[in-house]
C-alpha cells in the first residue's frame, strides 16, 4: 500500500476509531489509560442486537448474573438472569419450558450498597422464544414482562438498570 492509499477499517487500529453516534459517551476520544475504572459491575449495557431478532422492545438490555426462582406451568425451577432491561429478560433454566407460554418470576436483584438490602422482583411473563445453550448446558428463555406484582417494582427496577 502506497502513503496515499485509505487503509481500510481492518487495518485501523481501534484508538483511531471515531464514535458514529450520539449514543457514544465523551470518553470515547480518550485514552484507555484516561477512562474510568468506576463503571458498575451489576448491570451493563447490551445491544438490542444480541436478543437474536425475538423481541421488538426498544428497552436496553444490560448484562448480568441474578438468580431467579421460576415457576413454570406448576414446577419450580432455578434460573439465572443473563440479559435484562425495563421490558423483559433473557433467563437460562434447568428446566425446559417446551410449550409452556408464560412463567412467573422472583427476581433476586442484588443491593446496590452496603445500606441496601437484596429487592425480590416478582413478575409474571410471557416466554417468547426458549432454545437449548449448548455453551451454558442450560435452557434460554427470552421472556416478556407482563404483570408485576407490586406496582412500584416497574420503576425500581428502571432506576436500578438506568444507574441507580
Amino acid at each position: 500500500m502506497s502513503q496515499t492509499d485509505t487503509p481500510d477499517s481492518a487495518d485501523t487500529p481501534d484508538s483511531a476509531d471515531t464514535p458514529d453516534s450520539a449514543d457514544t459517551p465523551d470518553s470515547a476520544d480518550t485514552p484507555d489509560s484516561a477512562k474510568p475504572q468506576n463503571a458498575p459491575a451489576t448491570a451493563s449495557p447490551s445491544p438490542a442486537h444480541h436478543l437474536h431478532g425475538t423481541e421488538h422492545s426498544d428497552s436496553v438490555r444490560h448484562i448480568v448474573r441474578w438468580h431467579a426462582d421460576v415457576l413454570l406451568d406448576g414446577h419450580a425451577c432455578q434460573g439465572i438472569v443473563h440479559e435484562i432491561s425495563e421490558s423483559g429478560a433473557t433467563i437460562f433454566l434447568d428446566l425446559n419450558p417446551g410449550k409452556i407460554k408464560t412463567l412467573s418470576l422472583n427476581l433476586h436483584v442484588p443491593p446496590l450498597d452496603d445500606k441496601h438490602g437484596q429487592h425480590i422482583v416478582e413478575v409474571e411473563g410471557k416466554i417468547v422464544y426458549s432454545i437449548h445453550d449448548s455453551e451454558e448446558q442450560l435452557f434460554r428463555a427470552g421472556v416478556q414482562f407482563s404483570e408485576f406484582a407490586n406496582e412500584s417494582d416497574p420503576a425500581f427496577l428502571a432506576s436500578y438498570l438506568n444507574g441507580h
